[in-house]
């Protein structure tokens, strides 16, 4: 049998000293940072549930509906507006139905059944035009007073997405998008505020809505018209907040995520017709628009989106909460506290900002879907999280 040579045995010893501390080191290391993967995930676990009871029985309680209140939800006659609609009358508001046509507000009275339909009130109401603000003004002022009820609540939610280039977006249309998602929002909110003001008290402040978007906070590539009228939308109700303090009268901005709905089907749309409608555009013009285009198919096909209710959830919670927030986010069913995810996003979308730039084949690079799908997937809740550490 063949003896093993060692032609340096201290050298020999020492290296197998070594190999072996450092096998058990990383060993015992190993055992250590999977306890500390594990005791993260049970952490995260115990904050989720712990801020999940903590919001709904004691932050964020909600208080029941006043009695013979009101409230007016304007652009009801889909998509946001229509689900905030049947679920206002479904808890016991009577609700004032902002809609353009009067075959939407048979629709709604159709949709919320004979049980609440009575509390469905249709109002003929395009913000943009001054009379109608001042006909549906007068509807809701005459009914409050056959009633002895009180309008405790706007929501303004009429809007659109104006999707083009800036460089290619012609005047008008950036006028019209400013026209609906911010005037329009001003001039029926101005013609209420007397009203709000005699129904707001001490138990149950009178409530101002707006319903801005994800885009209020960060613009993206051929949405700087809808995100530049997000944008002023939410400085202009952070003014008004201060402004109706002393009143007693609350003011909540509502940031949906990609929400399904008819606004984003029609904002979709809206890209191919924009194509059929701009004429006269050079040729560099024409390749941009291309080029933006094609992007933008790619990215919409395929990007999830998180069901209406998540909105009308947030409305509820703005109207009902003893104390409402500034802000509430709508991307998903979300226990983590508003404070956090507020102090987090905007860091996150600057960084989701900086990376929406041209690709090599001269297409615009649009945000992941990984992380679209992250802030609406309406499943798994904790995918915020994923807003907040992106």
């Amino acid at each position: 049998m063949s003896q093993l040579s060692i032609s340096n045995p201290i050298t020999f010893y020492a290296q197998n000293t070594f190999q072996t501390l450092s096998f058990f080191g990383l060993f015992i290391g190993g055992i250590i940072l999977t306890g500390a993967w594990f005791g993260l995930i049970i952490a995260l676990v115990i904050a989720y549930f712990s801020s999940f009871l903590l919001n709904k029985f004691l932050f964020r309680k909600q208080l029941p509906v006043p009695s013979k209140s009101c409230v007016l939800v304007t652009g009801s006659s889909a998509g946001i507006g229509l689900d905030a609609v049947l679920r206002l009358s479904k808890i016991g508001f009577t609700v004032f139905a902002g809609v353009r046509k009067k075959s939407d507000g048979e629709k709604i009275k159709e949709l919320a059944g004979s049980s609440n339909a009575s509390r469905i009130i249709p109002v003929i109401l395009d913000i943009t035009k001054s009379d109608e603000i001042k006909q549906s003004v007068e509807t809701i002022t005459q009914h409050l007073s056959n009633n002895n009820s009180k309008l405790l609540a706007i929501v303004n939610n009429a809007g659109y997405g104006e999707i083009l280039p800036v460089e290619i977006l012609p005047l008008d249309k950036l006028r019209y998008q400013f026209e609906v998602n911010l005037f329009g929002h001003v001039g029926i909110t101005q013609a209420l505020l007397p009203l709000l003001r005699q129904a707001s008290s001490l138990e149950h402040s009178a409530r101002i809505i707006f319903i801005s978007s994800g885009l209020g906070r960060i613009s993206m590539p051929s949405y700087g018209a809808y995100a530049g009228s997000k944008f002023a939308l939410e400085a202009l109700a952070d003014a008004l907040r201060i402004e109706l303090k002393k009143w007693s009268i609350s003011v909540s901005i509502i940031e949906p995520g990609r929400i399904e709905s008819k606004f984003t089907n029609v904002s979709e749309n809206i890209i191919k017709e924009n194509m059929k409608s701009i004429n006269n555009i050079n040729k560099i013009d024409q390749s941009i628009f291309n080029s933006y285009q094609s992007s933008m198919d790619k990215s919409g096909d395929s990007a999830a989106r998180g069901h209406v209710s998540i909105c009308s959830d947030a409305i509820q919670s703005a109207i009902l909460e003893a104390k409402p927030l500034e802000r509430y986010m709508a991307v998903c069913n979300n226990p983590v506290p508003y404070p956090v995810l507020d102090f987090a996003t905007p860091a996150s979308l600057q960084i989701l900002s900086a990376k929406s730039h041209w690709n090599a084949d001269d297409t615009l690079r649009t945000p992941p879907n990984y992380f679209i799908k992250a802030t609406v997937w309406d499943e798994f809740s904790m995918k915020s999280v994923v807003l907040c550490l992106y």
